[in-house]
C-alpha cells in the first residue's frame, strides 16, 4: 500500500487503496519529502522542482537567512515599560533552542523556507518538563492535510516519515501561513506564478538537452579539397591547439590551403536570445516575493543610488511582511496563553545597522535629548557595561529656552533701593556732585570724572 511510495519504489494501482474518507490525497503522496525528489519527473512543477530555479532559491535563502537573522525577543508589555519574558517556561524554547537538534536560527530558517517555498509551515507543540511548549518540532508541510470543521476548528493530518497517519488539533499546531485565499491554508507561490517559473524551469531543461544531445559548434572548417580522416583529427587538434582556450583568444588565423573558416552567426544570436530570456526571470521571480531583484544577483536593475537605501525598502516592503507573520503565528499559538501583555518580536537593528559614522551622530543625538544612557549605547554596539552608576542615568542639556524666555532675559530688571544690598556690583554707592552737598547735574554727553 503507502510503504512502496514512501520508499521510492513503484506500486500498481491495485496496491495503492485510498478510501474516499481517508485524508491522505493523492496529490499528497506526489509530493512527499526531499529525499524522494528523485522521482519527480524534470518538466513537472511542484515545490520541490521550483526549488532547483535558482531565482526562486536565491529569493528563498535571501528571506530565510534574513528573517533567522533576526533575534526573537519575548516581551512583556506595561504600562511604561516593556521587559523581557524570563519568568515563562516557554522564554528559553523560543529565544534559543526550540527542540533538541535546532536552534531558533535555525528553526526560523527552516520555516521560512518552508512557507515560501509551500506557502505553509508547521511546527507540533510538544509539551514537557518546560510546560505545555516544551519543543516546537517543524512537520513537513508536503506530508500535511488541514480540514476546517463544522465548529470553525482546524484538524491538521500528518503523515509521519514512518508511514503511519496522526491528527492533531488547532491547538497543536504553530502554522505559519502565506498568501490565503481562504484564511486557513496559504497558497504556494510556484502555482500562482506557474507561468514564470515553468519557463524557467524549461530554460534548464532545455540548455542541458541541448548540449546533452545537439550541440552545435560554433566554427566550421570549410575546403574544397578530399582529406582523409587523419587529416581531419589533425586539422581539428591543431586548430584547437592554437586558437582553443582564453588564453589564445583573439589570435590571428592561419589556414592551411584551400581551408576557410565560417562563423555559425546563429548561434551566437541564439545564445544571446537565451541569456535575455534567462535574466527577465530574474526579475520575474523577484517580483513574486517582493524582493529586491539586485539582491539576489541581478545587476542590471540598480535601483538605489546608495546600498542603504536599497536595504531599507528589502526591509520596509519585503521583510516586514514576513517578520509579521511570524511573530502573530506564534502570539496566537504559544503565547496567547500568557496573557495579552506578551508578545513576540523579531529585532531587525542588526540588517539596518548604518556606518560607523551615521550610528555615531545618531547615539550623540539620543544621548544629548536624554534618550538613552551611556550603558544602553555600549549594549546595542556590544560592548562591556560600565560598572559606574552614573552609566545608567540619562542626561539632558539645560541652555535650551524658550523666545519668550529669551527675550525677558535681554532686559534688565527695575532696581529696588530697599532690596538691593549696599555692595551690589555696577550700582554707584556715591554720587558725584559740583560742590559739597550738591547732586551733580549734567548731560548725557557729559563725563564723570572721579
Amino acid at each position: 500500500m503507502m510503504t512502496g511510495i514512501l520508499t521510492g519504489r513503484s506500486s500498481s494501482s491495485d496496491e495503492l487503496e485510498l478510501h474516499p474518507d481517508d485524508v491522505v490525497t493523492v496529490r499528497a503522496l506526489d509530493a512527499l519529502a526531499p529525499q524522494y525528489w528523485g522521482i519527480e519527473p524534470m518538466d513537472k512543477l511542484t515545490a520541490q522542482t521550483a526549488a532547483r530555479v535558482t531565482a526562486i532559491l536565491a529569493c528563498l535563502r535571501f528571506l530565510a537567512q534574513s528573517i533567522s537573522c533576526m533575534p526573537l525577543e519575548i516581551l512583556h508589555a506595561g504600562d511604561r515599560h516593556k521587559r523581557p519574558a524570563t519568568d515563562l517556561a516557554c522564554y528559553p524554547v523560543l529565544r534559543r533552542q526550540p527542540n533538541g537538534w535546532m536552534s531558533t536560527h535555525q528553526y526560523l530558517e527552516t520555516t521560512v523556507y518552508h512557507t515560501g517555498l509551500y506557502g505553509n509551515a508547521y511546527s507540533l507543540i510538544r509539551s514537557g518538563k518546560r510546560g505545555f511548549c516544551s519543543e516546537l518540532i517543524p512537520l513537513h508541510p508536503s506530508r500535511m492535510v488541514v480540514k476546517r470543521m463544522s465548529d470553525n476548528t482546524l484538524k491538521y493530518n500528518y503523515i509521519n516519515p514512518f508511514g503511519g497517519q496522526e491528527e492533531y488539533a488547532q491547538e497543536q499546531i504553530v502554522h505559519y501561513r502565506w498568501l490565503s485565499d481562504n484564511g486557513y491554508m496559504g497558497m504556494m507561490p510556484a502555482d500562482l506564478c506557474g507561468t514564470s517559473v515553468s519557463l524557467a524551469r524549461k530554460l534548464d531543461i532545455a540548455a542541458s538537452a541541448y548540449w546533452d544531445n545537439a550541440a552545435r559548434p560554433d566554427i566550421v572548417l570549410e575546403t574544397t579539397e578530399k582529406i582523409p580522416e587523419e587529416g581531419k583529427q589533425a586539422l581539428i587538434n591543431g586548430w584547437r591547439d592554437a586558437y582553443g582556450g582564453p588564453r589564445n583568444r583573439g589570435k590571428a588565423a592561419v589556414l592551411p590551403k584551400s581551408v576557410t573558416a565560417k562563423v555559425l552567426d546563429g548561434n551566437s544570436m541564439e545564445s544571446s536570445q537565451y541569456m535575455a530570456q534567462r535574466s527577465s526571470i530574474v526579475g520575474e521571480i523577484a517580483r513574486i516575493y517582493g524582493v529586491p531583484s539586485t539582491l539576489i544577483g541581478d545587476t542590471t536593475a540598480m535601483k538605489w543610488s546608495t546600498v542603504e537605501q536599497e536595504f531599507i525598502s528589502a526591509q520596509v516592503f519585503c521583510l516586514l511582511p514576513w517578520q509579521h507573520r511570524i511573530e502573530s503565528a506564534i502570539d496566537i499559538s504559544i503565547l496567547g496563553t500568557y496573557g495579552p501583555d506578551v508578545y513576540s518580536k523579531l529585532d531587525n537593528r542588526g540588517l539596518l545597522r548604518a556606518d560607523t559614522a551615521t550610528r555615531s551622530q545618531l547615539f550623540q543625538t539620543l544621548f544629548n535629548l536624554g534618550a538613552i544612557t551611556p550603558n544602553e549605547i555600549r549594549e546595542i554596539e556590544d560592548l562591556p557595561l560600565l560598572d559606574e552608576p552614573a552609566a545608567d542615568l540619562t542626561y539632558l542639556q539645560l541652555g535650551f529656552s524658550t523666545l519668550k524666555q529669551a527675550a525677558a532675559q535681554g532686559q534688565p530688571a527695575p532696581l529696588n533701593p530697599a532690596t538691593t544690598p549696599p555692595d551690589a556690583p555696577g550700582i554707584p554707592q556715591k554720587l558725584p556732585s559740583d560742590g559739597p552737598g550738591q547732586p551733580f547735574i549734567g548731560g548725557p554727553d557729559d563725563a564723570i570724572v572721579a
